[in-house]
């Protein structure tokens, strides 16, 4: 299920937060790539929800457990907003 998009460079990138992936779309509508799969390992994506592209058109997925935010491929872990400290 799409829930969250960001435009940049004439993509639109959709987090599918059920198939945990995200889906990229041509101007046009059409697919032409998806990437992600549900995981733990560097590079998985756990239920998408945020999506973004920086100023320098890279895209940045945070997963939907709250626990880490995917950006090129490579996983920056991030304080958990429960004060539990680094997950």
């Amino acid at each position: 299920a799409p829930t969250h998009i960001a435009w940049s460079r004439g993509r639109l990138y959709v987090s599918d937060t059920l198939n945990s992936r995200v889906q990229v779309f041509d101007r046009e509508g059409a697919v032409v790539e998806h990437f992600g799969e549900r995981g733990l390992y560097v590079g998985n994506l756990t239920r998408p929800k945020g999506i973004a592209v920086d100023d320098e058109g890279r895209l940045v997925v945070s997963s939907g457990d709250g626990r880490r935010v995917v950006s090129a491929g490579d996983v920056i872990h991030v304080r958990r907003c429960d004060g539990a400290g680094p997950s």
